[in-house]
């Protein structure tokens, strides 16, 4: 996977590395890096959202309301909504900062893939999740993780990008990273009967991941799932997804990796699959 990876640099949790995404009046959109400290205290953060005295808020986010029910769901709503300061260059050009590079996630469940990304310097703008509890457990370990995400709560099938874009505070083209797993139960040999007459509807979550990485327009993207989607109809839908990923603009490096190879003690094997950009392709 060196192919994939040598474009993405990695920074220490707790380094003073910050992206900052610079916005001229062109309309040209500059990523830099600048060595700052993070200034959650900032008196200008304060003043751009109105915080409700009932809402529970964070240093970098705030709550807006609690989970719901997944039967009582009827459109994607916003649970934690970010807090973005309005800060201006030299130029007056509209600066973004954050501590890391910004990662859209999908698909986020309890946060795992999160975490391994904030621990390698990335930086979770906005986390979509359908499940109840786990949009409450995402609620539930910030600030320590997440403290600069936006949590949305819908059906990724009704979630339009520039939701996803707007409450992550970026523009086409600005994310670093869009990154998550869609549903396996469709391709895992532990559900034969799904897998056997290819009736599970969660399987077309797959192409929405894919819709989100063509419309967004990240740099990279890291996609996750158990090794029976390269199977999975006889490797026509693996096919399909490697069409559809290439026809996004992408260039695409893909395995299998164990996790015992990299510190986990169990042997569990997924499918990676991680794309880059191709006018960041040399």
């Amino acid at each position: 996977m060196a192919a994939g990876t040598s474009s993405i640099p990695a920074h220490p949790r707790h380094s003073l590395c910050a992206s900052v995404i610079s916005r001229n009046k062109t309309g040209i959109h500059l990523c830099l890096l600048a060595y700052a400290h993070p200034s959650p205290e900032h008196p200008t953060m304060s003043r751009m959202i109105h915080i409700p005295d009932e809402c529970q808020a964070w240093t970098d986010s705030v709550l807006v309301q609690q989970p719901i029910k997944a039967k009582d769901l009827k459109e994607p709503t916003v649970l934690v909504r970010r807090r973005i300061p309005d800060l201006n260059g030299p130029r007056n050009e509209q600066l973004l900062y954050l501590p890391g590079h910004p990662v859209i996630s999908l698909f986020t469940g309890c946060g795992g893939l999160d975490i391994g990304m904030e621990q390698a310097g990335f930086c979770s703008v906005v986390q979509h999740e359908w499940n109840p509890a786990a949009c409450q457990t995402l609620m539930m370990n910030r600030p320590q993780y997440f403290r600069h995400a936006a949590l949305i709560q819908g059906d990724i099938r009704h979630t339009p990008t520039s939701l996803l874009l707007r409450e992550a505070g970026l523009r086409v083209g600005e994310a670093y990273v869009v990154a998550g797993g869609p549903p396996c139960q469709g391709f895992t040999r532990s559900n034969a009967k799904a897998v056997k007459h290819h009736d599970d509807a969660r399987n077309d979550l797959v192409f929405e991941y894919l819709r989100v990485v063509k419309e967004a327009q990240p740099h990279f993207f890291i996609f996750e799932n158990v090794p029976g989607i390269l199977n999975f109809q006889h490797g026509k839908y693996f096919r399909w997804f490697l069409d559809e990923a290439y026809a996004g603009y992408y260039e695409l490096v893909y395995g299998l990796v164990d996790c015992s190879e990299h510190g986990v003690p169990q042997h569990r094997v997924r499918f990676i699959c991680m794309g880059t950009r191709r006018d960041l392709v040399e």
